[in-house]
């Protein structure tokens, strides 16, 4: 049986199909991860105007059938526009992390309304100005959290220790040799206490260029570990502190 459903969505992926058509997937306030086709999508400007378009907001217009099944966007009112990102190469990047996070995370049928709104949150802050590496960092600590992996970030979580390196499995920073992680990733303790103090709310604390590098390739684990593959998003930031 068809309704017709009304939500606040994200575009968080696009893919061409036919000629003319559009198959968007949309994270929704209400309703969790939905897949619509957009017929007629490349070329319909009246009814869709510039909504199909990467981390755009919209009031989405969908007719659908069952939760799993392919549904059918009739018609998009933008909401939120992405303007002023799509004219800056670095914050395309990290839109385009934020998404995938967000699509690989949500589910279908499930709706998150905090969750939605935290990804929402941080595309506005983009869409106002650049994002330095902390404003990634912390907005990640908290979807973390928010999924249930939340981080300790203190001494050892294992032995007490000064830490020196983060895994997920010990559920955060731990001294590696005497802790026996076997998913830890090194990262210097200096990089380690920053992170102490983001994830506690100091609203002053920044990350060191020195220490970008490190954190990237623990996160990156740390999502690989919760999504099941790899972030294709991931090796575009900040490719120049990855060393």
């Amino acid at each position: 049986m068809k309704q017709k459903l009304t939500t606040e969505a994200l575009v968080v992926r696009l893919i061409k199909t036919g000629e003319h058509d559009i198959i968007a997937h949309l994270l929704t306030r209400d309703e969790g991860l939905m897949s619509a086709i957009a017929r007629s999508g490349r070329k319909s400007f009246r009814r869709f105007g510039g909504a199909l378009e990467i981390g755009t907001r919209l009031n989405a217009q969908l007719l659908v059938r069952g939760n799993r099944d392919l549904q059918t966007l009739e018609s998009a009112d933008v909401v939120g526009p992405v303007k002023a990102i799509r004219g800056d190469l670095d914050r395309i990047n990290l839109l385009a992390y934020v998404l995938e996070i967000a699509r690989l995370t949500a589910r279908e049928g499930s709706p998150d309304p905090e969750g939605y709104q935290r990804v929402v949150a941080f595309i506005e802050a983009l869409e106002r100005g650049p994002a330095s590496p902390t404003d990634l960092v912390r907005w990640e600590l908290g979807m973390l959290a928010h999924l249930g992996y939340g981080l300790q970030l203190g001494m050892c979580v294992v032995t007490g220790d000064r830490p020196d390196g983060l895994s997920l499995e010990s559920g955060g920073a731990v001294k590696i040799r005497a802790s026996g992680a076997r998913d830890a990733v090194s990262v210097p303790p200096e990089a380690l206490q920053i992170l102490a103090a983001i994830s506690g709310g100091d609203r002053e604390a920044a990350l060191a260029s020195a220490h970008v590098g490190p954190i990237r390739r623990a996160f990156e684990r740390i999502w690989r570990q919760i999504v099941g593959r790899d972030l294709k998003t991931a090796a575009f930031l900040y490719p120049e502190l990855r060393a």
